[in-house]
């Protein structure tokens, strides 16, 4: 009697356990439906920096010039850098949503096997949105971090978008790959 009172508290203990690890790996990204490509890669200096530097970020964000249909993506570089690219047709009419933009980078600090990664986030504040639909853009601040001009709060972009200074939700991240000269962010 006893060794089953312990089987059964084992397994629920178990189902308790992985309940929690599924919860953490299903938060870890976002779950609005993003899709972004954009190449060559090489023909933007900041956003090229950002994907291959560690410790180096850059704001992705789309306008529409006054007049005209064409859309455009702005580059805009931790660094202060930025770079205009008019998107062509094939760019323009695919998939591109995101509440106001990508912040996309390489943290300076590597995961536990050594290895640096890269991390795309949504460009906008995730407390102002969430609480009052307030779609402010972040603004990069020191030691890689993302600040709200608004509410100031500030977002750490090495600790997977954690607030580090007050209240509320992370930021909202993406999956993102580089390779052969193509940025994807999805989910």
């Amino acid at each position: 009697m006893l060794s089953q009172i312990k089987r059964i508290a084992l397994t629920a203990l178990s189902l308790l356990l992985l309940t929690g690890c599924v919860e953490s790996i299903q938060n870890e990204y976002s779950t609005n439906r993003v899709f972004f490509r954009f190449s060559p890669v090489t023909a933007v200096p900041p956003l090229y920096r950002a994907l291959t530097n560690p410790g180096l970020y850059c704001h992705i964000d789309f306008s529409n010039k006054t007049g005209n249909t064409r859309r455009t993506a702005n580059f805009i570089a931790s660094t202060g850098e930025s770079q205009s690219y008019a998107l062509t047709s094939e760019y323009a009419n695919r998939y591109i949503e995101c509440i106001s933009g990508f912040i996309v980078g390489m943290p300076s600090i590597p995961d536990v096997a050594g290895n640096f990664y890269l991390v795309a986030y949504d460009l906008v504040c995730p407390t102002c949105y969430d609480k009052n639909a307030i779609q402010r853009s972040l603004d990069f601040g020191p030691n890689e971090t993302a600040v709200c001009g608004r509410c100031n709060r500030t977002y750490s972009l090495i600790h997977g978008g954690i607030i580090s200074g007050g209240e509320g939700s992370k930021l909202k991240r993406y999956r993102i790959t580089y390779d052969s000269n193509i940025l994807v962010i999805q989910n």
